[in-house]
């Protein structure tokens, strides 16, 4: 209830307000408006983009987090055991076949 008496307080004080004061209202001729290449010509400003500290923060860390990654990758192997597996040897088979000719 007493929600709605605020409410109604609200609306007579912006009625007191509009009798005191009134709102003033412009009559906009179209007509006399300038050309739009005249509006427009003047706003060709770069726009400048604005990083929150926050935002700055998690790319420095990310960056980070990515320089320990590539600087330790040759350890990888030491710390976390032999993960990647040695590659067979594999005996080349040739394509040809050696002869020896003797005289």
């Amino acid at each position: 209830m007493s929600d709605q008496h605020s409410s109604e307080d609200q609306a007579e004080n912006l009625r007191g307000y509009t009798k005191e004061r009134g709102f003033e209202r412009e009559e906009l001729d179209i007509l006399d408006l300038p050309p739009r290449k005249d509006v427009h010509e003047g706003k060709k400003e770069k726009t400048r983009w604005k990083v929150n500290a926050i935002w700055m923060r998690f790319l420095f860390v990310i960056l980070l987090i990515l320089i320990i990654v590539i600087l330790s990758y040759p350890y990888w192997d030491v710390w976390f055991g032999q993960t990647f597996p040695e590659p067979a040897v594999i005996e080349e088979s040739p394509y040809h076949e050696q002869i020896t000719v003797e005289r």
